[in-house]
């Protein structure tokens, strides 16, 4: 009988035994694996993830990057309508005239055409807030613009928008009694009044005609009188290959930078 017990105890201890290394046995398998699955990723895969990124990054940039130029050419645009819509409303006070451009008696002096504008633009914001407003190019780098009077929209000088003098003065075409009266303009829907600018003007190609090739692309682009305002101020190029334009009739629209350079009857009121 001892014996017996004796072989019954030890038997009930190898099997406790066996299967509690069984379970230390499964236990040591899951971990391993655990281990195995929280490994960090390779050299190879970190390069393959660096890659991919980049491919997708180099594909999406373009796209941001057009979809921020529509955004200022429509927020250029849409400020060349709100001075069209203030040279009409100036128009109206004013027996159809449009500002003159500045008062010259001995030199040039102000107000300018674009500070005549201010108190015809929207009320509620004050004189200087409404002009940097709405007389700015959202393309144009803020670092090269110049307070009110350059801010990247210009007008067309010339024939259209002239300063005002006094008779004994009236010596060119663009010193007299001031702007024209929009009634003048013989074709106002295809007739530049404003524009993409470097300046708060731009030198019309009737008076200033473009004889030069400045940028050597085989359109003659600027008067030869001028060393450093190419484009004769103007700025074709302000919106990639477009540039804005408000028209007489007070429409505004983007044309090609090809058309506003070859361009001639837009600049005369009286063509």
């Amino acid at each position: 009988m001892a014996c017996g017990a004796e072989w019954g105890v030890r038997r009930g201890m190898d099997v406790v035994r066996g299967a509690v290394a069984s379970r230390v046995g499964r236990q040591d398998r899951r971990s391993a694996s655990c281990a195995a699955g929280r490994r960090g990723f390779t050299l190879i895969e970190l390069l393959v993830v660096i890659a991919v990124i980049s491919i997708l990054a180099s594909m999406t940039m373009p796209l941001v990057i057009d979809a921020m130029a529509r955004g200022q050419r429509t927020a250029c645009l849409s400020n060349h309508a709100q001075l069209g819509h203030a040279l009409r409303l100036y128009g109206t006070s004013f027996e159809c005239y449009l500002p003159p451009f500045g008062y010259y008696h001995t030199a040039a002096t102000s107000p300018f055409m674009i500070e005549t504008l201010a108190a015809f633009l929207n009320p509620e914001l004050g004189h200087d807030e409404a002009l940097l407003k709405v007389t700015r190019c959202p393309a144009w780098p803020e670092s090269k613009r110049g307070g009110i009077h350059c801010r990247g929209i210009g007008c067309n000088f010339g024939d259209i928008f002239r300063y005002y003098s006094p008779a004994h003065l009236n010596s060119t075409v663009w010193h007299g009694p001031g702007s024209i009266q929009m009634t003048a303009i013989a074709r106002p829907a295809a007739t530049y009044i404003m524009m993409d600018s470097y300046t708060q003007h731009v030198y019309s190609e009737k008076h200033w005609p473009r004889d030069e090739d400045w940028d050597a692309d085989g359109i003659a682009d600027t008067h030869h009188t001028f060393t450093t305002a190419i484009y004769n101020c103007g700025a074709p190029f302000r919106h990639g290959k477009t540039c804005n334009v408000l028209f007489a009739d007070g429409h505004a629209r983007s044309i090609r930078a090809r058309q506003w350079l070859t361009s001639k009857q837009e600049w005369d009121p009286y063509d």
